[in-house]
């Protein structure tokens, strides 16, 4: 984890903890490659900040860094077991919720 100042557009200047790619990529047992791919793929990982705005590879904030091990391990160990989520009813398509990590994917 490192610290980094940042100037959010609309929270202003700030010292934030942040975790790298490096670190998610290691912490998941995978290659910087192989997590970049996993991201873009739709399984549930998330992330903080985009090269674009960093300059140096993906962000993650310390939640993010968390649920994403979490997501990884389901995603690896048989994938996700979405039930329907009645949290979501009102919603045209509803929702779905992971019953072994808790990701949500809202069809």
């Amino acid at each position: 984890m490192i610290t980094r100042f940042v100037n959010y557009y609309l929270g202003g200047p700030t010292l934030t903890a942040v975790y790298t790619e490096v670190d998610m990529a290691a912490a998941l047992g995978i290659t910087e490659s192989e997590l970049v791919t996993a991201l873009n793929s739709g399984i549930g990982l998330s992330y903080h900040a985009h090269p674009s705005a960093t300059g140096e590879g993906y962000w993650f904030k310390e939640e993010s860094y968390q649920n994403n091990q979490k997501v990884w391990t389901c995603h690896t160990s048989g994938g996700h077991q979405f039930d329907p989520d009645p949290k979501y009813s009102y919603l045209p398509n509803g929702a779905k919720t992971c019953a072994k990590c808790g990701h949500i994917e809202f069809p």
